[in-house]
């Protein structure tokens, strides 16, 4: 006999402590549910403080692998009970957005910072008295760089962490997937390697803790501490007032800019364009960060597929997230999207990869961006070649894996595509620039002011294969080429007679008004589809142990 687990967190000792009714809330419930997610705040930011003092203050070459993975970890270990915000500026966020309280907010953030010292204590006991390197690591501005530039860099990587927690773990359209963790510690792993040079990659100001304990050795606190506090708490805040602004039907009932409000309809047509121009902005963003010449990780493949992933899945419910115009094409030979609505991408996509290089010129002053090998080592033909091949596999891998209703409702698609980036940026990337996507290419006109010879390597190359790999699908997928934008199908599964057998139904039963994001978006997964089921009439289900049996005894 199966049971849900009775609320207020009441488990029982035996199968014939079990009720129907939930046990009515008590103060004490409340109390115990509060220290629970308190000490679950405290104990992620623990680890995760920890691994930066230990991993950063031993110089490890992974320490930003390191530490996107253990938020990622520790996310899926405490989202369920406190929901894992360790990071004051995502409590923020997430406060503006309307899911926590004040007073909760408070307590949340005052677990957070005693979980970080606690973690830059525990780090300073292990390293203590080695002598090859500070006590432990902690955030601090590069030498040479600006307070502005770091600050932007703290304000724009926080934006990316908070928006990525916003859309893939609080919305009704992404319920119960099962990669919020991978796509938010990603975020993180992708920051640090783009900026951590620059801004010293806090994007937490729980994270500070680290320098007031790492002070007890140094017996001095940087007087840049300020710009790992405001901007992580800036760059939270923005994040969460422009999800409010997109988002109205995610907002509660009676909210100032909820789903009732006058603008609310202008507000939700909008939305795929302006989610389209973000994650292309910080596509954009952490090429000319982590390709940037001053950049000597050597990780800017990684960096880069991580934050495409992470973008992808949040916006690919809302917009379809193609954030390319190779990408947009090859979705529009699929006729997943209309005319109209894919020349409103490219436009947009096309202005915020500009917007991209600008802010990234500012960080990082010397911006990476696509450059072909000399031409005495490679030629335009085969460069072109090279760009052809690899933006072919790009959408090739979105079409199939995002698209295609034989896979509806996976949750590897983000995946797939943002590490096909970085699998083609280390092949190709030193032949022919890697670009992949004609508004990365534009990030050359801001660093040369100017239309180079080369750009239109980085323009006709991906919008070739993008169209190779949109006519290729319809071949391929025979079934699929009669799904036209207008009627976007999906797979579920339903129940009949007892088994699992599959229907099309629209995925979406609000869609988007006519040519707005009526891309591939609706195949995106939203709340995992179940399967119910139910017993034969007249047949009843059979107990599992004599103390479960009662008179009115369900499934």
């Amino acid at each position: 006999m199966i049971r849900a687990l009775p609320p207020w967190g009441y488990m029982p000792h035996a199968a014939s402590d079990w009720d129907d009714r939930p046990p009515l809330p008590t103060a004490d419930m409340f109390a115990r549910d509060t220290y629970s997610k308190l000490l679950a705040e405290m104990i992620g930011t623990f680890l995760l403080t920890y691994t930066i003092a230990v991993a950063a203050g031993s110089g490890a070459f992974l320490a930003a692998v390191a530490i996107g993975s253990t938020l990622m970890t520790a996310i899926y270990a405490g989202g369920h009970i406190s929901g894992a915000h360790y990071n004051p500026a995502v409590t923020l966020a997430i406060f503006i957005r309307g899911k926590i309280a004040v007073a909760e907010a408070v307590a949340y953030v005052l677990a957070q910072i005693l979980g970080g010292f606690l973690g830059g204590v525990a780090g300073f006991v292990l390293l203590d008295g080695e002598e090859s390197h500070p006590p432990i690591g902690a955030p601090d501005l590069a030498s040479g760089v600006g307070r502005g530039s770091a600050f932007l860099a703290e304000v724009v990587i926080t934006f990316a962490l908070a928006w990525t927690v916003l859309n893939v773990a609080t919305t009704t359209a992404q319920a119960n997937n099962s990669y919020y963790g991978l796509a938010i510690g990603f975020t993180v792993l992708s920051g640090a390697i783009s900026v951590g040079g620059v801004s010293g990659g806090c994007f937490n100001p729980a994270v500070v803790m680290l320098t007031f304990v790492r002070a007890i050795s140094t017996e001095s606190v940087t007087e840049h501490v300020w710009i790992h506090i405001v901007g992580p708490l800036l760059g939270g805040g923005l994040a969460g007032a422009l999800f409010v602004l997109l988002q109205p039907s995610e907002m509660s009932t009676g909210h100032p800019f909820g789903a009732a409000s006058a603008s609310a309809p202008l507000r939700k047509q909008a939305a795929p364009y302006v989610y389209e121009a973000v994650g292309t902005f910080l596509l954009c963003f952490t090429v000319a960060c982590a390709a940037s010449p001053r950049n000597g990780s050597g990780l800017a493949p990684l960096s880069i597929g991580s934050m495409l992933m992470a973008q992808v899945y949040s916006g690919g419910s809302t917009s379809g997230a193609n954030y390319n115009p190779a990408v947009t094409l090859a979705v529009w030979i699929r006729k997943a999207k209309s005319a109209a609505g894919a020349a409103g991408y490219v436009l947009v996509q096309c202005i915020a990869a500009l917007c991209a290089g600008g802010v990234g010129r500012a960080v990082v002053t010397e911006i990476g961006h696509p450059v072909p090998a000399d031409s005495s080592v490679i030629n335009d033909g085969r460069a072109f070649w090279a760009e052809c091949v690899a933006t072919f596999f790009l959408c090739y891998v979105v079409l199939q894996t995002a698209t295609n209703s034989l896979v509806a409702g996976n949750s590897f698609f983000g995946l797939a595509i943002g590490y096909t980036v970085a699998a083609m940026a280390v092949t190709v990337g030193p032949h022919s620039g890697g670009a992949f996507n004609p508004a990365v290419g534009l990030l050359g006109l801001v660093v040369e002011g100017s239309i180079s010879s080369r750009l239109w390597i980085f323009w006709i190359g991906p919008l070739v294969g993008g169209a190779l790999a949109g006519g290729l699908f319809r071949l391929i997928s025979v079934e699929e080429k009669v799904i036209t934008h207008k009627s976007v199908k999906n797979l579920n599964l339903t129940e009949t007679g007892g088994k699992a057998s599959r229907r099309r139904s629209t995925l979406h039963a609000d869609p988007p008004a006519e040519g707005v994001g009526e891309s591939f978006n609706k195949y995106f997964p939203t709340a995992t589809p179940t399967v119910e089921l139910k017993p034969p009439p007249g047949l009843k289900p059979q107990p599992s142990s004599a103390a479960d049996v009662k008179a009115d005894d369900k499934i």
